[in-house]
């Protein structure tokens, strides 16, 4: 039930009718019927007597008192109807001996009320059926007009029935009418009791009376004495409801075609969800996997990194070799891991090989690395990533800017990496710059022990994330727990120097740690 002044019944079929074929509803026609829409309030319904004009108008009529005392319609889904008020009907031969009143009379004492001062129709519905009819059909057409603009104006929704030429044309020149016929098988010379909308109808009187049987010399002068553009007229209405049905039958053929579309895409759909449903549960447990054999490596990693502080620590040439070589193991395996993970997660970049450049800050995705680009393999899909201490082989497929590109730190030469970095011990003075960091790792209330775990782990992600400062919050306490961590700073080859922070930053309860 809509506000506005309209109705769109789409598939609606007369209430009797169905209750009178109820064992097979579908011999029953359906018509769609649009009024009120785009400013057309009146509909002009033409085509042959015994098409279902009448009928059509009884229906719609039925609807409108029907909707008001709250019963249900027989139409589709998506339909719309305003609550009429009033609804005037001019239904049917009310001629009368006894009141002398002639067809033509009749049908005036109805319709002079329609058209009074006093007849409020803004919401109204009039219906109106075969207007104007049993007069000089000159004198009936201009009579038909008048009234029909008068309805226009006084705001009702207006359905009539007519055989007047004068009346299609009207309606296909008024921007407020639409025309509308009753379609009929010139074939079967039977009406279907379609409605078309938009489509003017013949009245195929002197076909129907060949139909009823009427004499054929009667017909075949019929036929003679119509004037050549009235012949032409009807003929090209034929035509055009020749064409419309065909039309009408392509567009039967598309609606089945699209259904079964529908079907066949929501059947797709379905199986395409199951297939990314599979393959994300098979990324999740690949991936399960490769982190798994990525925290053996990090584990390994961290060993070798205390051998190589050691190691450097006591200048033993051939403990450095030793750890060397199993750095270069260690990267090897890196190296197959993520060659697998290219492999099996079969990420699609946006990044081309020749979108990237050596000295480039990239990002693993699935490894969630990012490292300097040191050299690039085209024809291989692969680049070699500098990640902290790893130098690793990562697939092109894998990588992507970062978001917020991490700084690029000047290379050190290989003669210097194992030489004891700088440290800045609390009490001794900062002359350099000092850097604000953006990431921190509070381990306040901690064990020394488990919080040197921390921070080792900490350091390890912030180097190999490309951070160039960091900071450690411990808090003040006993000062226990911040002199194991800066003990523990102070031997780590990760630490460029360490200080406490500024006064208004936390002061000596937070160490600033720079990674070089």
């Amino acid at each position: 039930v809509t506000d506005a002044q309209s109705l769109a019944l789409k598939r609606a079929r007369h209430p009797l009718l169905l209750l009178k074929s109820r064992e097979d509803l579908s011999t029953v026609v359906a018509n769609d019927i649009m009024l009120g829409q785009d400013g057309v309030r009146t509909l002009v319904v033409t085509g042959p007597n015994t098409g279902g004009k009448t009928v059509l108008l009884k229906m719609v009529g039925l609807f409108a008192v029907m909707l008001r005392a709250g019963l249900h319609l027989p139409v589709a889904e998506n339909s719309a109807m305003s609550v009429f008020d009033p609804v005037l009907v001019d239904i049917g031969d009310q001629q009368s001996i006894a009141q002398s009143l002639s067809t033509f009379s009749a049908h005036i004492e109805q319709l002079k009320s329609f058209v009074a001062d006093e007849t409020e129709l803004s919401k109204g519905l009039v219906l109106i059926d075969e207007i104007t009819a049993g007069t000089d059909p000159t004198e009936g057409a201009a009579l038909s007009k008048a009234i029909l603009d008068e309805l226009y104006n006084k705001g009702a929704l207006t359905i009539v029935t007519t055989h007047l030429g004068e009346l299609k044309m009207d309606a296909h020149r008024h921007p407020g009418y639409m025309n509308a016929s009753v379609e009929f098988d010139l074939e079967t010379l039977s009406p279907t009791y379609r409605l078309l909308l938009s489509v003017p109808g013949a009245s195929n009187a002197i076909t129907i009376a060949q139909k009823l049987g009427l004499k054929e010399s009667v017909i075949q002068k019929a036929r003679a004495s119509l004037s050549a553009p009235v012949r032409e007229s009807a003929e090209l209405l034929q035509e055009f409801e020749q064409k419309n049905r065909e039309l009408e039958d392509e567009l039967q053929k598309a609606r089945a075609f699209r259904l079964a579309a529908e079907e066949m895409y929501a059947k797709v759909e379905m199986e395409r969800q199951k297939l990314e449903d599979d393959k994300r549960q098979a990324l999740k447990q690949f991936r399960h996997s490769l982190k798994g054999r990525l925290h053996d490596l990090e584990n390994q990693v961290r060993f070798i990194r205390k051998e190589l502080q050691q190691a450097s620590a006591e200048k033993n040439v051939r403990d450095l070799e030793r750890v060397g070589r199993k750095l270069q193991r260690a990267s090897g395996r890196a190296d197959a891991i993520f060659s697998e993970a290219g492999e099996g997660l079969g990420e699609i970049s946006k990044l081309k090989a020749a979108d990237l450049k050596v000295g480039d800050i990239v990002t693993s995705r699935q490894l969630e690395l990012t490292g300097e680009i040191l050299s690039i393999d085209a024809s291989a899909g692969e680049v070699v990533m500098q990640s902290g201490i790893l130098k690793v082989t990562v697939p092109i497929a894998d990588l992507q800017k970062p978001h917020q590109p991490a700084k690029k730190r000047a290379q050190q030469p290989k003669s210097k990496a194992l030489d004891r970095p700088k440290k800045v011990h609390e009490g001794d003075s900062v002359l350099e710059e000092p850097l604000d960091p953006t990431l921190s790792c509070d381990v306040r209330g901690q064990r020394a022990d488990e919080a040197v775990s921390a921070v080792e782990k900490f350091l390890d992600e912030a180097v190999l994330s490309g951070y160039q400062a960091v900071a450690v919050i411990h808090g003040l306490g006993t000062g226990a727990l911040k002199k194991e961590i800066r003990r523990y700073l102070a031997d780590s080859a990760y630490v460029k120097r360490f200080y406490p922070a500024q006064a208004t930053q936390g002061g000596d309860g937070k160490t600033i740690v720079e990674l070089g």
